[in-house]
């Protein structure tokens, strides 16, 4: 798969962003009584959204409130092979909502940041079908004193046209930083998922370039990370990182890769991500390179961001 992804945050406040996705593969088929046979498929994915602040709510007077509408449109395709004829699916889904976040307040020695959003959404295509409504909160807490920072997020769609649709999910977080005012040094990081999908109405790519696109229908996922970022020189952070991954008590990730990026101090400019996945026995190995660039197009208010990437079965 390749996807190309680009965000513009204007001068006017306003943020927007677009990508496109290209795949390819193949499916295996296994008739009854006979032997399997595959054959190729493709998927194309065109998604794009934009998002700005809000303010002069009464309701919510101590809360920074975002507003966000996004569109996604995805096709899958196969080719005839055998006595099996061309199939394919799209689905589209379209979303407008809201998003608070209220200040740091004091907690068992530490700092809680609640947040919490709501999103209407349309389902169209060739799946479930009709309006929905989408629910989201999440908690996150840190202590300056052990470094540690906690985090439970959770969303659910709490009503659909199609009752039979399901799509929820909540995750737990724990990250570790001695140093959280730079990306130099030791730092680790745990995320425990149990439910359908990403816990972020937002999430495209999330975090990494890729996502990791397992079947996870109501199982349990989690990934742990650890990294030592090393001064390069001019601002910038190497950061050589490991870490595992899978789904209930199996691993079927071990990531290993090297970052470059600006430290914490320094304008975000450019980033670069490469990574393999070297696990013993697994049949898909993958491997992974990514870009983040962003342009200074005209003054320091306007600025463009382009990342891309690509995952390379071995």
């Amino acid at each position: 798969s390749l996807v190309p992804y680009g965000s513009w945050h204007a001068s006017n406040g306003l943020a927007y962003w677009g990508a496109a996705g290209l795949g390819w593969g193949t499916m295996t088929v296994t008739p009854e009584g006979r032997d399997p046979f595959e054959g190729p498929i493709d998927w194309h994915m065109v998604s794009g959204g934009v998002e700005g602040g809000l303010s002069g709510i009464s309701l919510l007077p101590e809360a920074r409130l975002v507003w966000h509408s996004d569109v996604l449109w995805t096709r899958t395709t196969s080719e005839p092979v055998a006595d099996l004829p061309s199939l394919g699916g799209e689905t589209t889904r379209m979303r407008l909502g809201v998003d608070a976040t209220w200040p740091e307040r004091s907690l068992l020695d530490g700092f809680v940041t609640p947040k919490v959003g709501i999103d209407l959404r349309y389902d169209g295509g060739d799946a479930e079908t009709g309006f929905g409504l989408e629910l989201q909160s999440g908690l996150r807490w840190r202590d300056p004193q052990s470094h540690l920072e906690l985090s439970l997020t959770g969303r659910t769609l709490a009503v659909h046209d199609d009752g039979d649709f399901e799509d929820w999910s909540v995750r737990f977080g724990v990250i570790w930083d001695p140093h959280p005012t730079t990306k130099k040094g030791i730092s680790a990081a745990f995320n425990y998922d149990l439910g359908d999908g990403s816990v972020d109405n937002n999430a495209l790519l999330g975090a990494a370039v890729f996502p990791d696109q397992r079947a996870n229908e109501g199982a349990t996922s989690w990934r742990s990370e650890m990294a030592y970022g090393i001064s390069r020189g001019g601002g910038m952070v190497g950061t050589p990182y490991g870490g595992i991954g899978g789904t209930s008590a199996v691993i079927d990730e071990a990531r290993v890769g090297y970052r470059i990026e600006p430290d914490t101090s320094q304008a975000e400019n450019m980033r670069v991500d490469v990574w393999t996945d070297p696990v013993a026995g697994n049949e898909e190995k993958r491997a992974g390179a990514g870009l983040t660039w962003v342009v200074v197009i005209c003054d320091q208010a306007c600025t463009a961001n382009i990342r891309f990437g690509a995952v390379i079965p071995a």
